[in-house]
């Protein structure tokens, strides 16, 4: 700096020499623009899990490994469309009103992931003709894409596959445990208390 020079001098010339950056507008397309790794993050996102019979509309897959269809006791409301997963040392307590499911975890080809209660011989063992078509389908949903139909004049579904190849699902790194935490976790009866057993019982 000069001696000669003033601080006002010195700051004007510094500013000329570096002018300040105007603030990008509201407008800007540089500000608005999609960042090229938004759509890698959106890869990690979290769906619900909801537990229903596929819809005739959509292409399904079922879980190719079996370790992740779970069997088990549930409570099925099906005028309210509910369906409840329960405690196993209520079983016994509630027998009378619970039915056998077996729990497949399904995906979509939108990547949404349900999981469908099919259902499984009573305790006389007998098998319907419903039964024994939805198992068939499953075996079927667990090779490839398929849509599922029911065929209520035959007694059945009616299972249908693509007439072109499509892309094998990316099934997303879940856990059983997770997926059944997702789906019930407003849905689990682990007491006699809860207010879908009183209702039944006629409590309340």
């Amino acid at each position: 700096m000069n001696p000669t020079d003033s601080p006002l001098d010195v700051n004007a010339a510094q500013n000329a020499a570096n002018p300040p950056t105007p603030k990008p507008g509201k407008f800007d397309p540089a500000r608005l623009r999609l960042n090229q790794t938004f759509e890698a993050g959106a890869v990690n996102k979290s769906s619900p899990i909801t537990v229903h019979k596929p819809d005739r509309h959509n292409w399904f897959m079922a879980h190719p490994d079996p370790s992740y269809h779970f069997q088990t006791m549930m409570l099925d409301i099906k005028q309210d469309r509910e369906i409840y997963l329960i405690d196993p040392d209520l079983r016994e307590e509630l027998a009378l009103e619970l039915v056998p499911r077996l729990l497949v975890p399904c995906i979509t080809r939108q990547s949404n992931i349900f999981l469908w209660p099919v259902s499984l011989p009573d305790s006389t063992g007998r098998v319907n003709t419903w039964t024994q078509s939805a198992m068939e389908a499953v075996q079927k949903a667990m090779l490839g894409w398929i849509r599922l139909v029911a065929n209520i004049e035959g007694g059945g579904y009616d299972v249908y596959s693509p007439r072109v190849e499509l892309d094998a699902p990316k099934w997303p790194n879940i856990t059983l445990e997770e997926m059944l935490e997702k789906a019930f976790k407003h849905y689990l009866i682990d007491s006699l208390e809860h207010p879908r057993i009183l209702a039944l019982r006629g409590e309340v």
